[in-house]
């Protein structure tokens, strides 16, 4: 059984007959800045260490 991500390199692009219009995506380790929000407040009690 072949890994999951090389199945898709057998499919053809539905684009390929037409020109692509260039570009980056993601080069910078600032596109990867993530800011967590809690969905609650903190209790600041409980079996996890805040």
């Amino acid at each position: 059984m072949t890994a999951p991500d090389t199945d898709i390199n057998i499919l053809p692009f539905l684009t390929a007959k037409t020109a692509g219009i260039g570009g980056l995506i993601k080069t910078r380790p600032d596109d990867y800045i993530v800011e967590e929000l809690p969905a609650y407040e903190f209790a600041g009690a409980g079996d996890h260490d805040y």
